[in-house]
């Protein structure tokens, strides 16, 4: 409240009127001024705090970024290893196919060839074993 020349009276008395509305007035001020202080000083505590966090906020969100990037590429490249891989793998085994298809006949029939034989042979070993097994039976009722 500013000082106006009505808050004191026409009188001798004026000057110390006027020091002590100014005094008044200053004090008054100064708790006006207080409160104000009191009022702006947490705002803008909490300003400066919510400035440090938006800062900091940035950074933690440009590293990620670059993070996410740099990710981005490594798993990028693993992908396309993979993938490469994998091709490799897939063309490796036609080969493979290609090349064991026509054995695969040659042998299947090489294995039969070996298997009659052998069935051949079990079976004269099989009439060799029991013509001895019936000369042996013989000579134990003779």
């Amino acid at each position: 409240m500013p000082f106006s020349a009505s808050d004191c009276p026409a009188s001798p008395a004026l000057y110390a009127c006027t020091w002590r509305a100014r005094i008044g007035h200053a004090v008054q001020g100064s708790g006006v001024l207080r409160n104000h202080l009191r009022q702006k000083l947490p705002r803008l505590q909490n300003e400066k705090m919510l400035g440090e966090y938006r800062q900091i906020l940035t950074d933690y969100r440009a590293a990620i970024d670059e993070l996410d990037q740099s990710l981005g590429k490594i798993l990028g490249t693993i992908q396309a290893g993979l993938r490469d891989y994998n091709q490799s793998i897939e063309n490796n085994f036609k080969e493979i196919v290609k090349i064991s298809n026509p054995m695969i006949s040659v042998a299947a029939s090489f294995i039969q060839t070996q298997i009659d034989e052998l069935s051949g042979q079990f079976k004269e070993l099989g009439s060799v074993i029991k013509a001895s097994m019936e000369q042996l039976n013989g000579r134990r009722t003779k």
